[in-house]
């Protein structure tokens, strides 16, 4: 990697804007330490949106960390483990600051950075504040959020108010030519990686019955649980 001064550690459990920030760090030279979990659940059989996203970059370093959830014994054990990990890749490539996206992963990787001086900024995608975030916030140097109503959940005098970080990609300034030409209300349906495969088993049996009043728009996730082979026969003109 490049100079350490240059480098940035970046982590969390909200993928999207964390991707969207990792890709505008590397437009601007500056190498990234992405720290994230390898697979989807912590069977290790799924390898993770962030995994399969990250490690193709140029001038990035995916690093697995197992960052529990604190709920028993082995867990704090894991914890300290991954704090351990952490210390020695800071020592080693000492990062100039820490970008967390909230989620159980930042833990470990801002305590250690807080402790080694690494100034950490966070950022809190959702209304209500994950308990990550809110504990982290104690040792953030600034703290950006994606709605005003978050902002009575931080100190007022280190958080603004910025939106949510989005990637080129998203900015369309025309209707894509699938786009369908109806007169119903449009509906989309999206979830995260792993959390959409419950959404889309929810959705399934309601698609005739909500495609007679919306035309729905359905983004199925992650592919591993086959549920694009499953929906993509549906007949529904108004089921997208």
């Amino acid at each position: 990697m490049a100079a350490a001064d240059k480098i940035v550690a970046v982590t969390g459990g909200h993928f999207a804007p964390a991707y969207s920030v990792t890709k505008a760090l590397i437009s601007r030279g500056s190498p990234v330490l992405f720290f994230g979990r390898a697979s989807v659940f912590e069977d290790g059989k799924d390898r993770s949106l962030e995994k399969e996203t990250i490690s193709p970059l140029t001038n990035v370093q995916f690093i697995s960390l197992d960052a529990p959830r604190i709920t028993s014994f082995v867990s704090i054990f894991r914890f300290i483990t991954a704090c351990f990990e952490v210390f020695k890749i800071f020592i080693l490539h000492r990062p100039s600051k820490i970008i967390s996206f909230g989620g159980y992963v930042s833990f470990p990787v801002c305590i250690v950075g807080y402790i080694l001086f690494i100034p950490i900024f966070l950022h809190e995608q959702t209304i209500m504040p994950g308990k990550a975030n809110t504990i982290l916030a104690r040792f953030a140097k600034k703290i950006f959020v994606s709605f005003p109503e978050a902002l009575n959940f931080f100190p007022r005098h280190k958080t603004m108010c910025i939106g949510n970080p989005l990637r080129e990609r998203y900015e369309v300034h025309q209707k894509p030519l699938w786009y369908p030409k109806t007169d119903k209300p449009l509906l989309l349906i999206l979830g995260g990686s792993s959390g959409s495969h419950s959404l889309n088993l929810l959705i399934k049996p309601l698609i005739s019955e909500l495609s007679k009043k919306y035309c729905l728009i359905h983004q199925i996730g992650d592919s591993s649980y086959g549920d694009y082979e499953d929906l993509r026969h549906q007949t529904s003109k108004s089921y997208i």
